[in-house]
C-alpha cells in the first residue's frame, strides 16, 4: 500500500505541475484504484469513513447517510439565513446526471487550484467550506 501511495503522490504531483490532461487522467485512474482497495475495507458494522465517531449502517459509498444529514443541515432555516440564501432554495448534495457528465469529461482529472484561487481572491463569490476532523479525507 505504501509503495502504491507513493506512486499515486508522484503522479499527482506531475499532474499539478503540468496540468497535462493525459498525465492527470493517468494519475486519477491509478490513484482511484489505489484508494478503492483501501476504501473497500469499509462497510456495514465498520467505522464510517466520513466520520469515525459513527459505525456504517449501509455500504461505504453512502455510509451513515452522509448526503442526507448534510442536505438536512444545509436546508435548515438558520443555515440559509446565515448564508444569505433564499429560503425557497433547496440544497442537494448529489445529482447523478451532472456527475456522469462530469466524469465523462477529461477535465475532471485536471486540477483547478489556480482557478479556485482566482475566484476566491479576485471575485466577490461567497463560499462555504466544510472540512471534518473525523473523516478519511483532508
Amino acid at each position: 500500500m505504501e509503495e502504491a501511495t507513493s506512486e499515486c503522490d508522484f503522479l499527482t504531483r506531475q499532474c499539478v505541475d503540468t496540468y497535462d490532461v493525459y498525465i492527470c487522467k493517468a494519475a486519477l485512474k491509478y490513484c482511484t484504484n489505489v484508494h478503492a482497495r483501501w476504501y473497500n475495507e469499509f462497510g456495514p458494522g465498520m467505522p464510517d469513513p466520513y466520520n469515525d465517531r459513527y459505525v456504517c449502517d449501509i455500504d461505504a459509498s453512502a455510509c451513515g447517510n452522509l448526503d442526507m444529514r448534510f442536505s438536512e443541515y444545509l436546508n435548515t432555516v438558520e443555515v440559509k439565513k446565515g448564508l444569505g440564501i433564499d429560503l425557497g432554495e433547496e440544497y442537494k448534495v448529489f445529482n447523478a446526471a451532472v456527475n456522469r457528465a462530469w466524469w465523462d469529461r477529461a477535465a475532471i482529472a485536471v486540477p483547478s487550484a489556480r482557478e479556485v484561487s482566482y475566484i476566491l481572491d479576485e471575485t466577490p463569490t461567497r463560499v462555504l467550506m466544510v472540512n471534518g476532523d473525523n473523516d478519511i479525507i483532508v
